[in-house]
Order: structure tokens, then sequence, then C-alpha cells
């Protein structure tokens, strides 16, 4: 069986990509960092504005806390295309 690998590239698209869509759905929801932040209970904007700047490689219990605060389903957080 051949590993599965994914380029450097590809997982810094993909997080950027990722951080796009929160920060898109954050503004249309009418949040600021600081209001979604408390609403994750993560204590301060620092892992937020990671995220929406494609550096934090989040948990799948970030990602389910994030749909649940903003109100959107898992899917629409990974709605987009890597491309390398």
């Amino acid at each position: 069986m051949k590993k599965f690998v994914i380029s450097p590239e590809e997982k810094n698209e993909c997080k950027r990509q990722f951080g796009i869509n929160v920060r898109r759905i954050r503004i249309e929801k009418g949040y600021s960092q600081l209001e979604l932040s408390a609403l994750l209970d993560k204590g301060g904007n620092t892992l937020l504005s990671r995220i929406e700047n494609g550096k934090a490689n989040v948990t799948l219990m970030t990602v389910y806390m994030l749909s649940k605060a903003l109100n959107v389903e898992i899917k629409e957080l990974f709605d987009f295309e890597v491309y390398t």
C-alpha cells in the first residue's frame, strides 16, 4: 500500500482557504474576532487570528465549536478547493 503524502504547499493552502472561509462567515454573521473568540471560550482572539490567517492547524473540536458558534454546518467551513 502506498503512503498518502500531502505537500507542505498543499497543507498551507488548505489552512489558508479554511481561514478565509472562517473570516468570511464571521463577518457575514456580524461578529468581531473578539466576539467570536468569546463564544468559543478561547480567551482572546489570538487563536482565531491565527486560524483566519492560515497559521493554525485546527483540531476537530475547534472546527466543531466554530460551526456551532457561527451556526453553520461543518461542511461550509470546508467549502473550498486546494490548488497548488
